[in-house]
């Protein structure tokens, strides 16, 4: 949120020099706002050739984003004053609480003084042209360092509904829903429970022992020693509970003694996620979620539950035509049974039970039946949730580029 301050003092002095130049002195100047978002996106290193060229006047409108000085804080009633120009704007307290500290992320803070300095620079959305008191009343915002991604689709048609690639398009071209590769976690867990459940070697209720245990790689002979969350083991427990807490440990155990890797990687490739760009590696870590995957692909994997088992590919483009009107496309998918109805139904029930009581358990703020499953590499590096009712599905991605 805070420049340093030779680059602040450099900008102040380009803004009066340009509000001078323009309006022959401040007495005289217009509504005139700093407009700094393509320079925000370098940090203001930036010649002033390209800076002035950014100040601009401009309408504010609901949705501005825009860059501005701070003109006050007024701590004891939460209240930040932004210079407009010729007006002032206010960021009230709901325009600030989701800020955290660094060392306590889970405190909201009080006293804006704590983030924000007169005269600092802030990145603001103006949510209200006749806010708090009648002043344009705006939210602060800051680019966030880390990247997301969003899948929306119909279960039944596979059409895609909303697709999110990033944060900014102009900031990054890249497209995260369908070209990031990301190792998604335990959310890949699902599938290796359904398959467990289709050949009939586990139900729900099946007790499996959740304990440390030392495994060897057959191709390797390498030793392996998996470990849950936080380290923790359960002892015996069922299939329901190993799924709803996310247990590395069962997963392993169901690849290792009920299913085997064949299996699953043949049943990876039915759903569309073990594929020749995706290439699952041949090892039990697979029960974890090593493989890396777009989310775009899993997104469309999970759409076999609600589809009740049924798989198919996505569908971007319902249909090319030209000028006169024949058609040119229109996409050939073809509908696979990948489980019965039944396991589906299974599943879906095991997965309403993780966000019922188990690692998902903040889906239940939205206020309706969904079943889903989060996702979590090592370090958080990347986190995932995907999610469903009956006539949608979709994924989250955030994590960092790197």
């Amino acid at each position: 949120l805070r420049p340093d301050v030779l680059q602040k003092k450099k900008l102040v002095q380009i803004i009066k020099n340009d509000k001078s130049i323009r309006f022959e002195g401040l007495a005289k100047e217009s509504t005139l706002v700093w407009n700094w978002a393509r320079a925000a996106k370098s940090g203001f290193n930036r010649n002033d050739t390209d800076i002035r060229q950014d100040i601009e006047n401009i309408q504010l409108d609901k949705n501005t984003r825009i860059v501005v000085p701070v003109h006050d804080v007024d701590a004891k009633n939460r209240l930040i004053y932004l210079d407009l120009g010729s007006q002032l704007g206010v960021v009230t307290y709901a325009g600030f609480k989701w800020v955290r500290s660094k060392t306590r992320r889970n405190k909201a803070i009080d006293d804006p003084s704590q983030i924000i300095n007169k005269g600092d620079l802030v990145y603001v959305k103006l949510i209200k042209i006749n806010g708090y008191r009648n002043f344009p009343e705006f939210h602060l915002l800051q680019r966030p360092q880390a990247q997301g991604a969003l899948v929306a689709l119909s279960p039944q048609s596979r059409e895609i509904l909303a697709l999110v690639g990033g944060y900014d398009y102009d900031e990054s071209k890249f497209n995260r829903a369908t070209q990031a590769k990301r190792q998604p976690g335990s959310a890949l867990k699902p599938f290796l429970y359904a398959l467990a459940l289709a050949q009939q070697k586990v139900t729900a209720a099946t007790i499996i022992t959740d304990a440390p245990k030392v495994y060897v790689d057959p191709n390797t002979g390498e030793r392996w020693q998996p470990n849950n969350s936080g380290d923790n083991f359960r002892g015996d427990i069922s299939l329901r509970r190993c799924l709803r807490h996310s247990i590395n440990t069962c997963s392993i155990e169901l690849l290792d003694n009920y299913v085997s890797i064949k299996d699953f990687l043949e049943f990876s490739t039915l759903v569309g996620l073990n594929t020749t760009d995706t290439p699952f590696p041949r090892n039990l870590s697979i029960a974890l979620g090593t493989p890396e995957l777009t989310l775009a692909q899993l997104v469309n994997a999970f759409a076999s539950f609600p589809a009740k088992g049924i798989y198919q590919p996505l569908t971007l483009l319902n249909e090319v035509k030209s000028p006169l009107g024949q058609q040119l496309y229109a996409p050939q998918t073809r509908q696979v049974q990948v489980l019965s109805p039944q396991v589906a139904y299974i599943t879906t029930d095991l997965l309403q039970d993780v966000v019922q009581n188990g690692t998902a358990q903040r889906a239940k703020s939205l206020g309706r039946p969904i079943a889903g499953k989060t996702g979590t590499t090592n370090e958080a590096r990347s986190a995932w949730f995907v999610g469903f009712t009956p006539d949608l599905v979709v994924g989250v991605y955030v994590g960092m580029d790197d």
